[in-house]
């Protein structure tokens, strides 16, 4: 993952109760990689999330490689 991103994935308690999340969004990042690999398009995930970007889905994909939820392990 470069070192400098647009969209970061953050964890705030007071955020989806510390869920990683993209940046200025409520959406998880694992949700995101979890539709992407259930083949939902990039076009209907910004259709559905219109707070997001195309940036924003590669790095909750990024994210979700590299911090695999404990029961995707």
């Amino acid at each position: 993952m470069p070192h400098r991103m647009k969209s970061e994935v953050i964890k705030d308690p007071n955020v989806m109760g510390g869920q990683p999340v993209l940046r200025g969004t409520r959406v998880p990042a694992h949700f995101v990689a979890w539709l992407v690999k259930r083949g939902v398009s990039e076009f209907d995930i910004l259709d559905d999330y219109p707070s997001l970007t195309r940036e924003d889905i590669r790095v909750a994909v990024a994210y979700a490689a590299v911090h695999p939820q404990p029961d995707e392990g």
